[in-house]
């Protein structure tokens, strides 16, 4: 339901500007009929004024959101596919959970890169298309390698058209700040191999060092 707002907004915003400017290009409502210039209509009817500037403020509201519905539809869609690790002995096994949190935290660092994409993120299903521009990211673990690190991995290619460039596995170590929130910390982990991901993509896809 809110998704439909801008559009909403749109079409209420253009619908009052046609009432407006079609009440002050027919001055007969508000004037005698004799011919009068514009400078006479407003001086004859200062609520002119007022229509105008108003028509001038929903036009001003109006016109960002189309440009920017246009702009959205013109890039190109980057689907971040996101699959489950099949080892069963990984420390951390809650799927949905790592899901969301790749998500989250991929989607901040993506954002910064203002790459010319609209990203789209999906869990791995049999749905899943083989075309168009498609990032996979396998999650494959985290956990601690010693007694005070935290060691994320994750297997990473980039699909164009079927056209596959592997990144291999993308692995960032941290050693988390002792009392420390452990949420936090796999934030901040998964945060980091978004970073590692965004480098690769600048440097194979694009063009940006």
């Amino acid at each position: 339901m809110f998704q439909s707002c801008p559009y909403i907004l749109k079409v209420k915003g253009l619908f009052a500007l046609f009432l407006i400017t079609n009440r002050f290009l027919n001055p007969q409502s508000f004037c005698s009929r004799k011919s009068l210039s514009n400078h006479q209509i407003l001086m004859k009817n200062p609520n002119h004024i007022f229509l105008l500037t108003l028509a001038a403020f929903i036009f001003g509201c109006v016109s960002p959101i189309v440009a920017q519905e246009n702009a959205e539809s013109e890039k190109e869609t980057l689907l971040v596919v996101v699959s489950d690790s099949l080892i069963s002995h990984r420390a951390y096994h809650n799927d949905l959970d790592m899901y969301i949190r790749i998500k989250k935290n991929f989607t901040k660092a993506f954002e910064k890169e203002d790459w010319p994409v609209t990203l789209k993120f999906q869990r791995w299903s049999a749905s899943v298309p083989e075309d168009g521009l498609q990032l996979r990211i396998w999650f494959k673990s985290l956990e601690e390698e010693t007694f005070s690190d935290l060691v994320f991995r994750s297997w990473v290619t980039l699909l164009e058209d079927g056209v596959e460039t592997d990144f291999q596995i993308i692995k960032v170590r941290t050693y988390p700040r002792p009392g420390s929130h452990p949420q936090d910390n796999m934030d901040d982990i998964i945060f980091l191999a978004a970073e590692e991901v965004a480098k690769k993509l600048n440097e194979h896809k694009f063009d940006k060092s």
